[in-house]
């Protein structure tokens, strides 16, 4: 029978795990470790068919134990269980079959569908041993980890990330270092990995992206030099294809620039912290007035009628058959039309311009609190707006702690619910109020706000024998 090891220093939460798995005790059997070090030795005395653990462990920690199974273990399918999660680029690695991520607390019935799967996958022969660079390095990311990650890709390639509280300083690769040297290391398919110390000697910052971007612009490279490769029929890359790019055209490096000004600049407005990402935005937009995509943000982030049609003027100027621009104008042509106030808010769930305390989105149709008639409006909010949101809040409540991100996702899954029933969607609604208010506990609108559908929802059981609560 398959084996399965869990390793997690929580005792409590291995026995839950291994108390709910044992419904599916005859597909396989749980094993326990509460560190690394314990797992090793399991892993010595027993043959185990998957893996799953946690990162922050005592002694011998999780990404530790995830090189020890590289070296030792390649074959056998691994289990993150972690309470971050990391961007979106982690997909491309769940995709590869490479490694699985389950943000904790973990739901056993969740475990066991991965579990499964990723036995049959096994089975079937369908699973890629070996571990991507992007995942190690999103794993460090989630841990905030200070250290040296030493790879290698067969007996010639080998090289250095050095990262500071997850933060990529610099990459070092023969004579390569910085960004061209981490480019050429993302490349790399399979790899054996060490962590090291970092160095005593001063490591100074050379590279100055977020990881999610380097990563991004990493795999569009590697993505470039596969396509090239197939369609010249040759089985080598040429080094340069990689790393000399924007050497060969400084065009490049600049464009690679900017696009990292808009994508900081969106993650703050996406998390609410709008005077942060107006800062950045007008640095950018100093340096190039002919940025759409940097006018485009910016009037989302700005709060006066005036600024944000002359921003969308020149987006509009700049890039006219932009649909992101196009649709942008629609929003505030509408919204010109219905607000009397210079000063203004944005629609937190498709941007449009509001008016200070508006009831609902011109736009969209979305209520944006709780208010007296929430409950009992027949107007309909535009679901994939909303759907569209949701997964803007989810990113953000995975990289912070942000109480309007829960607050908005509650709102986000009460307009759906109104519309459409949904018990789930009331259910998450409420959850993340209750986690709004925990944030904020000195927030008295946000308890008021809970207060309110909490009402609501007694009003309903009480009501209806069929209510759907």
């Amino acid at each position: 029978m398959d084996k399965v090891l869990i390793v997690d220093d929580e005792i409590m939460t291995l026995k839950v795990l291994k108390k709910g798995l044992k419904k599916y005790e005859a597909q396989f059997e749980v094993l326990t470790a509460t560190n690394g070090e314990e797992a090793i030795e399991v892993l010595k005395r027993k043959p185990i068919s998957l893996l799953v653990t946690d990162l922050a462990m005592p002694k011998v920690g999780g990404l530790e134990l995830l090189a020890y199974m590289n070296e030792n273990h390649p074959q056998v399918p691994c289990i993150v269980m972690t309470g971050h999660r990391s961007p979106e680029i982690k997909r491309r690695a769940e995709e590869e079959d490479i490694l699985d991520y389950l943000e904790k607390p973990v739901d056993y019935n969740n475990l066991a569908s991965l579990i499964i799967e990723g036995l049959d996958r096994v089975d079937k022969g369908a699973f890629q041993a070996g571990v991507l660079v992007t995942s190690l390095l999103q794993l460090i990311d989630m841990e905030q980890k200070t250290c040296t990650l030493e790879v290698s890709s067969g007996k010639e390639k080998k090289g250095f990330f050095y990262l500071y509280d997850g933060i990529p300083y610099d990459a070092r690769y023969g004579d390569m270092k910085g960004e061209d040297a981490a480019f050429q290391m993302i490349g790399w398919d399979n790899v054996d990995f060490r962590l090291k110390n970092f160095p005593r000697k001063n490591i100074k910052q050379i590279i100055n992206r977020s990881l999610i971007s380097l990563l991004m612009e990493g795999t569009r490279l590697k993505d470039e030099a596969i396509a090239a490769r197939e369609k010249h029929g040759t089985t080598e890359v040429v080094k340069t294809e990689i790393v000399s790019k924007q050497e060969q055209d400084p065009s490049l490096k600049i464009q690679s620039e900017e696009d990292e000004m808009v994508s900081q600049a969106a993650l703050l407005a996406e998390g609410h912290h709008f005077q942060q990402a107006q800062k950045v935005l007008a640095k950018l937009l100093k340096k190039n007035p002919r940025c759409a995509k940097g006018w485009l943000w910016y009037s989302r982030v700005i709060g006066n009628m005036k600024a944000i049609e002359s921003s969308l003027k020149n987006a509009a100027v700049i890039s006219p058959k932009d649909a992101e621009v196009v649709e942008e104008k629609k929003k505030f042509n509408l919204a010109k039309d219905r607000v009397r106030t210079e000063r203004i808010g944005h629609c937190p769930f498709c941007w449009s311009p509001v008016e200070e305390g508006a009831v609902e989105c011109h736009y969209c149709k979305s209520h944006l609190f709780i208010h007296t008639q929430f409950f009992t409006s027949s107007r309909t909010a535009k679901r994939k707006v909303l759907e569209k949101a949701i997964k803007r809040y989810k990113k953000v409540i995975r990289r912070e702690k942000n109480a309007r991100a829960h607050y908005y996702l509650a709102m986000a899954y009460l307009n759906l619910a109104r519309a459409h029933l949904n018990l789930e969607h009331w259910e998450k609604a409420l959850d993340h109020l209750q986690k709004t208010g925990k944030l904020t506990p000195e927030n008295k609108i946000f308890s008021e706000q809970l207060n309110s559908l909490l009402n609501f929802i007694a009003a309903m059981e009480t009501s209806s024998k069929n209510n759907v609560f």
